[in-house]
């Protein structure tokens, strides 16, 4: 599991906490034991990445997290650092640090080459600024310390997002990421049988069924910025077969809805959704149509939910210079090229960015 972003989010939470926890918190738990209790009959427990939310959480929310994580005595947990979890690059300067005292858990904050059981090799790399410039150099080491061993799979977790066709343009360069592509050659050619990455929160599966590579995307969506209800992955992979599975567990969950003559049969629709175990509910209305949303909704059908608002719809700026350059520019024989040249053209960057490096990428994004 990836990216559970453990913390007191203040998003829609109720006010104060309760022994350090607030709502929020508390969601996030209930949801982390759910995922727990799926993976009882598994030896071993591994989250990549982003455990917390912050670098440092309260005391409070850390001990409840590794009570849960705990609790399965039979069960060894590997927690990889990821970038939420980070301090500084200094030894032991994350939120993970006090869990590697517990038995049989073990932190990663540095690339790390093990065995799980005979034959069965496991490359364990957490948040590195860029993992591109390393994973080649980290795989050809892991080959090189199997070597001679009989291996039955070797095994590769990580923090790093994949980026493939569906990344948007202005993320396919993130050094945070890895190109799937890349991922796939390599495997190809340094005998990798499995991949699971953290830290882009977008579940994405690749690969083969012979190979499967897994971003596992979000454990626990943390906001709107996460909105809808295909969250909440737990991987389960058999190390002596290699079969892949994955469940779902409910957890909370974030939509965004526009106001319509169906908004209540919608949110009645998302209620009902099983694996949304607390729904947070933003409606885009016009402004001044508050009153109107909640009378057409009902105070029942409001109260089912977690947390509720209505926002205004996202009105067109007024004219600046640069809309009125593109007006110009857009009735000439440019078209919408020219005039997002020309828009660009007119403005306000930061000293030292590239204008025209600006208007590439933009120009791939249009």
């Amino acid at each position: 599991m990836a990216d559970l972003h453990i913390g007191n989010h203040r998003v829609m939470a109720s006010q104060g906490t309760r022994g350090g926890i607030n709502t929020r918190a508390e969601q996030c738990l209930a949801a982390l034991k759910r995922a727990v209790d799926l993976s009882a009959k598994c030896d071993h427990l591994v989250v990549l990445g982003d455990l917390f939310d912050v670098d440092r959480p309260e005391v409070a929310l850390m001990r409840a997290t590794l009570e849960i994580l705990a609790a399965n005595r039979r069960q060894r947990v590997t927690l990889l650092v990821g970038n939420h979890d980070q301090h500084s690059a200094l030894e032991h300067d994350h939120a993970l640090s006090v869990a590697g005292l517990l038995p049989s858990f073990e932190v990663v904050d540095e690339p790390t080459f093990t065995f799980w059981a005979p034959g069965i090799q496991a490359v364990l790399i957490p948040y590195v600024p860029d993992p591109r410039a390393i994973l080649e150099d980290a795989l050809h080491e892991a080959a090189d310390r199997r070597n001679g061993l009989h291996v039955l799979r070797t095994v590769l977790c990580m923090h790093a997002g994949l980026i493939d066709a569906r990344t948007p343009p202005w993320l396919r360069d993130a050094q945070d990421a890895v190109p799937l592509a890349l991922m796939e050659d390599l495997c190809d050619r340094y005998s990798v049988h499995a991949v699971f990455t953290g830290n882009w929160h977008n579940r994405l599966v690749a690969g083969s069924v012979e190979r499967p590579i897994v971003q596992c995307g979000t454990l626990i969506p943390t906001g709107f910025d996460n909105a809808g209800t295909e969250y909440g992955f737990v991987d389960g992979y058999s190390l002596q077969s290699g079969q892949h599975v994955a469940r779902q567990v409910s957890g909370p969950r974030f939509v965004t809805l526009r106001h319509s003559d169906w908004l209540p049969e919608l949110l009645e629709e998302q209620l009902e959704v099983e694996t949304t175990a607390a729904l947070y509910v933003r409606v885009e209305a016009p402004p001044g149509a508050n009153e109107r949303v909640r009378s057409a909704l009902g105070e029942a059908l409001i109260a089912r939910c977690a947390g509720f608002e209505v926002v205004p719809v996202p009105v067109a700026l007024q004219t600046s210079p640069g809309q009125e350059a593109v007006r110009i520019a857009a009735q000439g024989a440019g078209g919408a090229e020219q005039a997002l040249r020309e828009y660009i053209g007119t403005m306000v960057l930061p000293e030292g960015v590239d204008r025209a490096g600006v208007t590439r990428r933009a120009l791939e994004v249009l």
